[in-house]
């Protein structure tokens, strides 16, 4: 088995950063289904801000809020305004295009797309 991209938000603002709570990072329901990330699935955060990389896990924030909150230890790593990338990965013997999310400024839904459609 491999480790393939399953799926991208691509340009991720921060908007808040929380460093008193148990950990994670929260981000809008809308965004997570838009990607196909699932609440509790471990992500890989690049931000791209201050060249930080780390692995978490995902919470479900409330469904138009174009959150994205880093909490617990995960708010050292960023503040609010960092552009980050988050990634997930599925484990195939073969690989599967996977859904790309690009935000805007603001943090609403620019574009889905998929990469790899033609492999």
């Amino acid at each position: 088995m491999k480790a393939f991209l399953a799926a991208k938000l691509h340009r991720l603002r921060v908007t808040e950063a929380n460093v008193d709570y148990a950990g994670s990072v929260t981000i809008d329901e809308e965004i997570l289904n838009a990607a196909g990330i699932e609440p509790y699935e471990r992500v890989q955060l690049n931000n791209f801000s201050n060249g930080r990389t780390w692995t978490t896990y995902v919470l479900p924030g409330p469904a138009g809020s174009r959150a994205f909150c880093l909490n617990g230890g995960a708010a050292r790593f960023g503040v609010p305004g960092d552009i980050v990338v988050v990634l997930t990965y599925r484990f195939a013997e073969e690989y599967r295009p996977a859904r790309v999310v690009v935000l805007d400024d603001e943090n609403r839904i620019a574009r889905v797309s998929v990469y790899g459609e033609g492999k």
